[in-house]
C-alpha cells in the first residue's frame, strides 16, 4: 500500500509520547529535576493510558551543540543520573557530529546541552499487525517496450502486484518486469527476481 504507508505505520506503531524540555546550561542539578520530570511524566501518561510498568519502554534524547553553532544535534543517551548523561554527553555528541558532517572538534572544545527529549512508548499486549493482507484483484499481464542501460530496449511484462500473491503464480518472477497498481509503480530490472511476501511487500533478490 505505496500510498497509505505513512498513515498505515501510525495505526501500527506502539503508543508513544514525545516529551521536550529546555535546559539552561549543563548544571547537575537542573538538569537532574528536567530529567525526574521528563521521566514521571512519561510514566504517568503511559500509566494514564492503561500501559503496566513491564509495556513501557523509554528512550532518552538529548539536543548539543558546539558552542557558537547555530544549530544541534539529536542523539539517544543512557537513561541515567545527571552527572552520568553529563559525562556521557561530549563524546555521544562528537561521534554524531562526526557521523552527520564528517568531522569532529577538538576535545577541549566545550558541548552546550540545549534540551532534553524523552520518548515514553506503550507495549501492547498483542501484535496489531494482522497475520496477512489479502491481495487486490488482478488487472490482467500487458508487455511494453523499456529501456535499460545495460541492454537497451526489451519488451517487458506489465502485471499487477495482485498477480504475484500467493495461488497466482508460483515463486518469484524473474525481470525483467513492471509491477503497476493504483498508487505506484515498481520496475524489477534484467538480474534480479520479484515476490510477494506474507504481508504483500515486494521482495527484490537477484536471480538465480
Amino acid at each position: 500500500m505505496p500510498g497509505l504507508f505513512s498513515a498505515f505505520r501510525l495505526l501500527l506503531d506502539v503508543w508513544s509520547w514525545h516529551l521536550v524540555v529546555r535546559v539552561s546550561g549543563a548544571e547537575s542539578a537542573a538538569l537532574q529535576l528536567a530529567l525526574d520530570a521528563l521521566v514521571a511524566d512519561g510514566h504517568a501518561r503511559l500509566a494514564a493510558d492503561g500501559f503496566a510498568p513491564a509495556m513501557r519502554a523509554i528512550q532518552l534524547g538529548a539536543m548539543a551543540r558546539y558552542v557558537g553553532q547555530s544549530s544541534e544535534i539529536a542523539e539517544t543517551l543512557a537513561l541515567e543520573e545527571a552527572p552520568a548523561v553529563l559525562a556521557a554527553l561530549p563524546e555521544a555528541f562528537a561521534l554524531e557530529h562526526e557521523r552527520t558532517y564528517g568531522f569532529r572538534a577538538p576535545p577541549e572544545e566545550p558541548v552546550e546541552l540545549t534540551s532534553l527529549s524523552l520518548v515514553t512508548r506503550g507495549i501492547p499486549g498483542a501484535p496489531r499487525l494482522p497475520a496477512s493482507i489479502p491481495p487486490r484483484p488482478s488487472r490482467g499481464i500487458a508487455r511494453r517496450p523499456t529501456w535499460f542501460a545495460s541492454t537497451g530496449w526489451v519488451e517487458t511484462q506489465v502485471i499487477d502486484r495482485a498477480d504475484l500473491a500467493a495461488g497466482g503464480r508460483q515463486g518469484p518472477v524473474p525481470g525483467p518486469v513492471i509491477i503497476q497498481e493504483y498508487d505506484a509503480t515498481c520496475l524489477v530490472p534484467p538480474g534480479m527476481g520479484v515476490a510477494l511476501d506474507g504481508f504483500g511487500n515486494l521482495v527484490l533478490r537477484p536471480a538465480g
